[in-house]
């Protein structure tokens, strides 16, 4: 679902996080970790600036939204409800 010529690239480092795509939501989501990259996000960023916020999270009690602009809390609560 990635458009961008390093697709793949980016896809590989996402997957080796471990996050999966939502194909319902467009996002790429890691549940045990709380923390989830929108499409656009991914689409925006290099395979090693995408690797740099895996590794450089910090584990939280709340989710963690790697998104282009911030979500309204409406919807991160909904997305919140969904993923938990």
């Amino acid at each position: 679902m990635l458009l961008d010529p390093k697709a793949k690239e980016k896809a590989d480092v996402l997957d080796a996080g471990g996050y999966r795509y939502d194909y319902v939501h467009f996002t790429y989501v890691n549940k045990s970790r709380k923390a989830l990259f929108s499409h656009l996000f991914v689409n925006d960023h290099s395979a090693e600036e995408l690797e740099a916020c895996i590794i450089n999270l910090i584990p939280k009690p709340v989710w963690q939204f790697f998104v282009r602009k911030p979500l309204h809390p409406s919807v991160r609560q909904y997305m919140e409800t969904v993923y938990d």
